[in-house]
């Protein structure tokens, strides 16, 4: 029921288990359709995405088909080494860049390294609220809940006058990268946001095979001599 309803005392009706399916099944095809057009060029949909990824996974709206929480969810985080204290290009995110080294991006990889083999699995918890997985310049380590509530909640749903500082700074973040002096495109905030969205594609495919059809890509597009690079930034040992 919504809140107007609430205030209006209106009478109202409730979904049932269809109808939520139904619902599930049209956000689905609403988070390819935006994925489809974010990878076309179109940036602003990104904050679509992370609306819909909000209604799935913040509100909940899988629990409502499926338990959310007994679901094996598709991870494709790159982890640091273990004695690495940053990186740039690991987590969920990339730095591709073209052929001849004319320019450079930060970027989601979708599922190019799992061509070939399956991506391995989560339990949802882990995988939305207590693996960090996004590694800003300087900052904190993020989940993917993080950027997906505070795009969805200050920068979608609503416009709000103050942001939170490491979100902020994520969707300006390009970890200082240069090509010829030119500073790379892309932040990790839009790529981390699109890659959840892939990786929840897949969750939803594999577990809902029926509502959720594999109208999403395999693998991110990458012209010839394109490259994806990632680098540790390591602990100095004692006596270096």
């Amino acid at each position: 029921m919504s809140r107007q309803s609430k205030r209006q005392g209106a009478p109202f009706v409730s979904r049932d288990a269809a109808q939520f399916s139904d619902e599930l099944a049209r956000r689905f095809r609403l988070l390819s359709k935006a994925a489809n057009e974010y990878d076309a060029g179109d940036d602003d949909q990104v904050v679509i995405m992370a609306a819909i990824l909000r209604v799935f996974l913040t509100d909940r709206l899988i629990d409502r088909v499926t338990p959310l929480d007994q679901l094996a969810f598709t991870d494709t985080c790159d982890r640091l080494p273990a004695s690495a204290i940053g990186g740039y290009g690991y987590g969920i995110t990339r730095f591709k860049v073209s052929a001849g080294l004319q320019s450079g991006s930060i970027v989601a990889p979708l599922g190019n390294a799992y061509r070939e083999k399956q991506p391995p699995v989560a339990p949802f918890d882990e995988w939305w609220s207590k693996d960090h997985v996004i590694f800003p310049t300087n900052r904190q380590f993020r989940t993917r809940e993080f950027v997906v509530y505070e795009m969805a909640n200050t920068d979608g749903i609503h416009v709000d006058a103050d942001l939170d500082a490491d979100y902020d700074a994520l969707t300006r973040d390009n970890h200082g990268f240069q090509l010829d002096g030119v500073m790379v495109g892309g932040n990790l905030a839009s790529a981390a946001v699109r890659q959840i969205a892939w990786e929840t594609q897949h969750t939803l495919h594999r577990a809902l095979p029926a509502l959720c059809g594999p109208d999403f890509p395999s693998s991110m597009h990458c012209s010839e001599g394109d490259q994806l690079f990632r680098v540790a930034a390591m602990r100095e040992e004692a006596g270096d």
